[in-house]
Formats: structure tokens, C-alpha cells, sequence
């Protein structure tokens, strides 16, 4: 949805680290975003909004 909808792009998984998620309970996985030096701070703000908007659709 955040690509989709929004063009942002995420990475979601264990991201390599199946016995750190097991140990904090959250065998799902996590949502992954990377920002880098050229990357505004409006850009993060704007993940954040989105991220917000499509918790409040899905009720998380």
C-alpha cells in the first residue's frame, strides 16, 4: 500500500534476524524503511504521515 498508494518504498520481513523478532515477540516481522544523506526530512515526515493514514484505515 505505501508503494502503491503513496510511492513509498519499504521492505517488510525478519530482515535477516529470525532470532531477534522470535525474542521480542514479534515473529511477524517489521517494516523496514532506510533513509541516506540525500533524503529530506519532509521525505520522512511524509513516511510517517502515511504510515499513520493507513494504520488508521486498518485499525492498528
Amino acid at each position: 500500500m505505501l508503494s502503491d498508494c503513496h510511492g513509498v518504498m519499504v521492505r517488510a520481513g525478519h530482515h535477516c534476524a529470525h532470532p531477534l523478532f522470535k525474542g521480542i515477540d514479534a515473529e511477524k516481522g517489521a517494516l523496514r524503511a532506510s533513509a541516506y544523506a540525500y533524503n529530506e526530512i519532509a521525505e520522512i515526515d511524509y513516511l510517517g504521515d502515511c504510515i499513520l493514514k493507513l494504520l488508521r484505515r486498518f485499525g492498528g
